[in-house]
């Protein structure tokens, strides 16, 4: 306001205009104007102080009955940051007030009361005289009388710490700093217990309501340290207040985090690994915060009262916080209590569990977790009809959701129960175990360099941490994985049927032949059922599977899926594959051809005729003109597929090959002219598929009976050793490839052992003729391997050795080992040997280098 008389800034004047109206005699005001009428001495600040103080001095005790209102007025202008008015204010209290000290103490509550008013006052000088009066007015001083009046002047000193004006904020810091140590000093629970009590109720809500949940640095910092040093000097004080403290430490949490490590956070949301990382160490850090230091330090006044409070705020953080750390502190907390109070926990736990089962459906991973942990520890304080519950909730979760999150969760969930609570896994391992067997089968994502956190790793030490090995884990719950495997099967979402099919597979390949018959035809019975339809994505693995059924079965594999009436007889499972073979998709196709040829194979069946007429349309003709060059028009990916289909028909072709002697001579002629064309224009490694398979022909190969007596046999004898000879040695003319060179080589060793035991001067001569100068070539490759040149050696001189005579008996066949001649026919055979041996030297040789 303007002065009345001389029109300038604001004065003393005025204020003692308006100190005569608050006491009620509205005639000291015209006094008061007659004076400074009288003398321009009263306009200004001294001289109307002066003319007051006179005024004061000749009331006396007419003044007694306005002094708590004059006082707190008088009070705050001493403090006035106007150096003229704080100094005129200074000399009417000292004129007003003879002793401050008890003048203060006695109207203290109405000085307070002035100053928690004005401290939020439109203009600025007021609000900062407030705060240092309140400084001033707390130096030495407890408040006890006053606590209501305190925690008002917290929350309005915590809006001034924000001010516009910089020397109140100043004013407001130091305030604050004051009423720090007056509100450690009241919470003191040395300094009695109802009154620190009554403090404590005071002076806590201001502090978490408004100084934690601040957006002012100052404010929240100043809140923080005044709450950690109550929580130390306050001690079992706190108890009735733990259900407010404690999820109020855990808001600010998050709310101190800063929202730039959030917005990386989200920003990380297309790099799932990078994301759950960093969302992990977020939590993990929060144990060293100085909130989080507090809340550990109060839990250990937690007892059965105040659980009750507490626990349904935890609840409510659980269900709907929005702050990932403040989520993970309460789980931190929640962990804690499993420790220190478990009894007093127990009849919250299924509560908890409960929150915490709803909460492994959050999106964030490393929230699910750290809930997944959580649920570990707290099966150990959890009821027997809990722990039932959510067995099977996860076990229905696994087996119904089939969503990638959900299926996580429960891995995480059943990890943290093996880690915190083994004797709850251990007894509820019948529902567990099954579920992590049949997990260990999803199928494993490519190699990571950075995933640590491979769902497949956890279910692995699941299964281990609760089984006595991997075979006699399934055996001990053999009757469990068999009821939820059908299950599997019978699931719309292909991933799900491949890994029950895979789960199936390693049955049948740890427990082989001791496997029970009945379990055998069950899992036949569902692999050949689910074969039926079209291709899908990871069909193959049911193919593996029964390939692993019947070559690890045993010899009572056969046996024991004789029932032709049955869905799981062998023939139905032979038709079934016969099928499958016939499917147009190359991927598929490939691993349908070799599993079936070594099934056929394993069992010892002449089928070859039904496998190749399903192959032969797509091999090359026998005419070596014939699709010898690719056609331009073909893309890469064709070219790479017809590799492909071309590596498993000579395999499948191979590995079928049979016994009988009538199949023999129906196919062997057109089977070699086929190999023999592709022979010379294909891959390397199909070169490889190639010698294969001529050696499981030629291992296989048998003399028609009527050799000596038919000359169509004869013919068919020289034949197939001149077609041999000629894919041998274009085999054996291949550079630079060792390891086809080295199985070229046991081939060679196992016809040279037929030459030896078939004693035909016509078979030996065509071979030799048609193989030497290959060996020859070997021999004085200078790239070839010294072994591999040994090998050859051997070979060329036990073919040497072989001298029948002109009736076609070999009696006295030569042979020759280490360069030498050999005296009989039996020498000759062992030269053979010896290449072969050597040959297969070299071979593991190779496989050890790779």
């Amino acid at each position: 306001g303007k002065n009345p008389v001389s029109g300038g800034n604001l004065s003393t004047y005025k204020e003692l205009c308006g100190l005569a109206t608050d006491m009620g005699q509205p005639d000291l005001v015209y006094k008061f104007m007659h004076l400074a009428n009288y003398n321009a001495t009263w306009n200004s600040r001294k001289g109307a102080a002066f003319g007051f103080s006179s005024i004061a001095a000749a009331a006396g005790d007419h003044l007694e009955q306005y002094l708590p209102k004059i006082i707190p007025k008088l009070y705050r202008y001493q403090f006035d940051p106007t150096p003229r008015i704080q100094q005129s204010m200074g000399a009417i209290w000292s004129a007003l007030v003879p002793e401050t000290t008890k003048t203060v103490d006695k109207y203290l509550p109405e000085i307070l009361s002035e100053l928690q008013k004005e401290v939020t006052s439109g203009q600025w000088r007021v609000r900062e005289s407030c705060c240092t009066a309140i400084t001033e007015i707390l130096r030495g001083r407890t408040l006890e009388q006053c606590a209501d009046t305190l925690a008002n002047i917290w929350m309005d000193v915590f809006r001034v710490m924000d001010d516009i004006k910089e020397s109140v904020r100043v004013a407001a810091n130091k305030t604050a700093q004051s009423l720090s140590r007056v509100s450690i000093k009241m919470c003191d629970v040395s300094g009695g217990a109802k009154a620190g009590e009554r403090s404590v109720k005071a002076i806590l809500p201001p502090l978490l309501e408004k100084g934690l949940t601040s957006n002012v640095t100052e404010v929240k910092a100043i809140a923080i340290a005044t709450i950690m040093k109550i929580t130390k000097s306050a001690g079992s004080l706190l108890s009735p207040h733990l259900h407010t403290l404690i999820p109020a430490l855990l808001e600010a949490t998050s709310e101190m985090e800063g929202q730039g490590i959030n917005y990386l956070s989200t920003r990380l949301g297309a790099d799932s690994d990078t994301q759950q990382k960093l969302d992990t160490a977020r939590i993990s850090s929060i144990s060293g915060h100085p909130t989080m230091e507090c809340v550990n330090f109060v839990l250990q006044y937690v007892n059965s009262s105040n659980l009750e409070q507490l626990v349904p705020r935890l609840i409510e953080l659980i269900k709907s916080s929005p702050g990932l750390v403040t989520k993970g502190g309460t789980s931190m907390v929640i962990n804690n209590l499993t420790n220190q109070c478990p009894l007093d926990l127990q009849p919250h736990t299924g509560k908890l569990l409960a929150a915490l089962v709803t909460g492994l459906s959050d999106r964030n991973p490393a929230v699910r977790m750290q809930y997944a942990k959580t649920i570990g520890q707290l099966m150990r304080t959890a009821k027997e009809s809990s722990k039932e519950k959510l067995f099977a909730k996860l076990k229905t979760w696994y087996m119904e959701k089939e969503d990638e999150m959900s299926r996580a969760s429960v891995a995480y969930t059943f990890k943290g129960i093996c880690s915190y609570s083994p004797d709850v896994m251990k007894n509820y391992a019948n529902i567990a175990m099954p579920i992590a067997f049949l997990a260990m089968h999803e199928e494993k994502p490519a190699p990571s360099v950075d995933d640590n956190n491979n769902l497949q790793e956890i279910w692995e030490e699941v299964w281990q941490d609760g089984t006595p090995g991997n075979e006699g884990g399934i055996r001990l719950y053999l009757t469990e994985i068999m009821d939820i495997i059908p299950k599997a099967m019978e699931s719309g979402k292909w991933s799900v049927k491949a890994q029950a099919a895979r789960a199936m597979g390693t049955i049948c390949t740890k427990l082989g032949g001791t496997i029970n018959p009945s379990v055998q035809k069950r899992i036949a019975a569902l692999l050949i059922g689910a074969l039926a339809g079209r291709t899908w994505a990871g069909k193959e693995c049911i193919i593996r599977s029964l390939q692993d059924l019947v070559v690890y079965g045993g010899d009572g594999v056969a046996a024991n899926l004789q029932d032709k009436s049955g869905d799981a007889s062998l023939e139905t499972l032979l038709e079934a594959l016969f099928k499958e073979c016939k499917k147009e998709k190359v991927e598929y196709k490939v691993v349908a051809l070799v599993t079936t040829a070594t099934i056929i194979n394993h069992i010892n069946k002449d089928l070859f005729k039904e496998l190749y007429d399903i192959v032969s349309p797509h091999m090359k003709g026998s005419n070596p003109s014939e699709d010898a060059q690719p056609q331009e028009s073909e893309d890469k990916e064709d070219k790479e597929n017809d590799l492909k289909l071309q590596e498993a028909i000579i395999t499948s072709l191979g590995l079928a090959w049979p016994a009988n002697v009538n199949t023999q001579k129906m196919f062997a002629i057109e089977m070699l002219d086929r190999m023999e064309t592709i022979v010379g224009a294909t891959t390397r490694k199909n070169q490889e598929c190639v010698a294969i398979a001529l050696g499981r022909i030629m291992q296989k190969w048998k003399e028609p009976s009527d050799i000596n007596t038919s000359q169509a046999s004869g013919q068919l004898c020289e034949d197939v050793f001149s077609r041999a000879a000629r894919i041998l040695s274009t085999l054996l003319l291949v550079p630079k490839f060792g390891d086809l060179r080295t199985k070229t080589l046991k081939v060679l060793g196992t016809v040279i052992k037929l030459l030896v035991d078939s004693k035909r001067a016509s078979l030996v001569y065509i071979f030799r003729d048609e193989i030497s100068k290959s060996l020859d070539g070997v021999i004085k490759d200078l790239g070839s391997d010294p072994a591999i040149k040994t090998t050859a050696r051997d070979l060329k001189a036990a073919l040497n050795a072989i001298k029948p005579d002109d009736a076609g008996g070999a009696e006295n066949a030569g042979g020759a080992e280490n360069g030498g001649a050999a005296e009989n026919g039996k020498d000759a055979e062992n030269g053979g040997e010896k290449g072969a041996k050597n040959s297969d030297e070299v071979a593991a040789k190779d496989d050890a280098a790779n």
